[in-house]
């Protein structure tokens, strides 16, 4: 039996479904070849929806957590 992965073009609501049903807190994420590019969890999955809720927040302490939270939502990285 394969093991429980998230293709890398799956909407975020499909992806918590999906972890859900695995009793899953994050699964890697596979592309078109099934080679593992990351790995989804349920705080990225948060980090989305907050960044989504959370609307403008002027000032650079806001733009400063807005950049993260929108890198977190993207699934990248944080700079170095």
């Amino acid at each position: 039996m394969p093991a429980a992965h998230i293709r890398a073009d799956l909407p975020y609501r499909d992806i918590a479904r999906v972890l859900a049903r695995e009793q899953a807190g994050a699964l890697p994420v596979v592309e078109a070849e099934d080679h593992v590019v990351g790995v989804v969890s349920e705080s990225d999955l948060l980090a989305k929806v907050a960044f989504e809720a959370s609307g403008h927040r002027p000032g650079p302490i806001g733009r400063l957590r807005e950049r993260r939270l929108h890198g977190k939502a993207g699934a990248r990285p944080p700079p170095a």
